[in-house]
């Protein structure tokens, strides 16, 4: 039940009900009235609104303090809403988390967020995340394109995306918080278009069929149907080209990160500055450790400036090979950014350590980890709350291929 403070006290305390004496009478409209002395200048009883408007404020500030006592505060000791006249407190970072989440990029934050929204419970699981750069200057998630589409050769790079495109079609169903205005992550679609010679012609042929079985919508076009769609193009050594129909094109990667952040906040996700540079393990039976403490320091950031001679003689030339409009092109802007990039075989790494038994990576994804984020924070979140995965099946992007050897080979990269 809340109690309220005291009643507000009138503006017009103290004073007798035929006016204030000393004070002239004016309309609303500034004109003088009957008994006005002439040439007398209007004053306004600028101490008798101080003490209304400080009243306010001590009665909204008590009422406030009030209404925070009464709310179910979350862990760390804060409630969900901070009201008018109470400074806000960020919680204080946890000595202890259950779960830490080592980088608030993209992946990082959706898999807070999905931990979270996975576990349904506000006062279960303690989650930090910790991110090197709060301003996201240097982020790759916010420095990339923002694309997205549905063209792997993969199944489980296609079923991600499939799950991603739904996940962004219904944004605000998961990540809408209340009272905040609805998400629009400005998606412009757009088919991405692959082009084949005659030599990989039978490959890129077999794998639409692959994304077609995956329920992909997809188009393989001839030469012929090349020219006529996009006509600005030159198609003469090409074979065969396929374009996305759906779930393709961009949006604006920012918007879906601030998202995924809002709305794990939203659900008790604790966040802190730093970097994280080490482990200490304890030993465990076999060959097997378990993490007890990370370390963190403060973060170094590192040069990204634009190399403008790879534009002009390695990027500009293939542009103006393939569309010769390109030949007056001139570059406008630039910006650089990292490519979290796989070595191994440019696909995702997802799962346990097997060496480390508390640790999970959800990493490595070479380009496509802003797209497959949605799809790849709940398939970790997953594994850690419900023990298994239940959405999509990742086990083949787990860490053991990296020790058997045995690549995942993505065509369509």
């Amino acid at each position: 039940m809340l109690r309220w403070g005291r009643a507000f006290r009138p503006p017009s305390r103290g004073a007798p009900p035929g006016g204030i004496p000393g004070r002239s009478s004016r309309s609303p409209g500034g004109v003088p009235v009957p008994g006005d002395a002439p040439g007398r200048p209007l004053r306004t009883a600028a101490p008798l609104r101080s003490d209304f408007f400080r009243d306010l404020g001590q009665t909204l500030s008590h009422m406030g303090r009030t209404l925070k006592s009464q709310l179910p505060p979350l862990r760390g000791g804060q409630g969900g809403w901070t009201p008018p006249g109470i400074p806000l407190q960020r919680p204080p970072i946890p000595e202890e988390a259950d779960v830490v989440v080592v980088g608030g990029g993209i992946l990082g934050w959706a898999t807070a967020f999905w931990l979270k929204a996975l576990e349904g419970r506000q006062h279960g699981m303690r989650v930090l995340l910790v991110e090197r750069d709060p301003t996201y200057s240097q982020a790759s998630t916010v420095l990339s394109a923002g694309g997205i589409r549905q063209q792997f050769s993969l199944p489980e790079n296609i079923q991600m995306s499939r799950f991603s495109a739904k996940f962004l079609r219904n944004i605000n169903e998961h990540l809408g918080v209340p009272n905040d205005p609805p998400i629009d992550i400005q998606f412009q679609p757009s088919g991405y278009l692959f082009l084949a010679s005659l030599d990989g012609a039978e490959k890129l042929e077999a794998t639409v069929q692959l994304q077609r079985d995956e329920g992909v919508q997809v188009a393989l076009l001839s030469p012929t149907q090349l020219k006529e769609r996009f006509p600005w193009m030159d198609t003469q050594d090409v074979a065969v080209g396929s374009y996305g129909l759906e779930d393709e094109g961009w949006f604006d990667p920012w918007t879906l990160l601030s998202a995924f952040r809002r709305k794990a906040k939203s659900l008790g996700v604790l966040s802190c500055t730093g970097e994280v540079r080490g482990f200490v393990t304890s030993p465990r039976d076999g060959d097997t450790a378990r993490i007890k403490y990370v370390h963190e320091d403060e973060p170094d950031p590192s040069d990204l400036s634009v190399d403008d001679e790879f534009f002009q003689d390695r990027v500009w030339p293939r542009l103006a090979r393939r569309v010769p409009a390109f030949e007056s092109l001139r570059r406008g802007r630039s910006w650089g950014g990292y490519y979290d990039f796989n070595t191994f075989d440019q696909n995702g790494v997802v799962g346990p350590h097997p060496k480390v038994e508390n640790l999970f990576v959800v990493a490595g994804f070479s380009g496509h980890g802003l797209q497959h984020a949605p799809a790849a924070g709940r398939a970790l979140g997953e594994l850690l709350v419900k023990g298994g995965y239940k959405s999509l099946d990742l086990r083949r992007l787990g860490w053991g291929r990296l020790e058997t050897g045995e690549r995942l080979e993505e065509a369509v990269v």
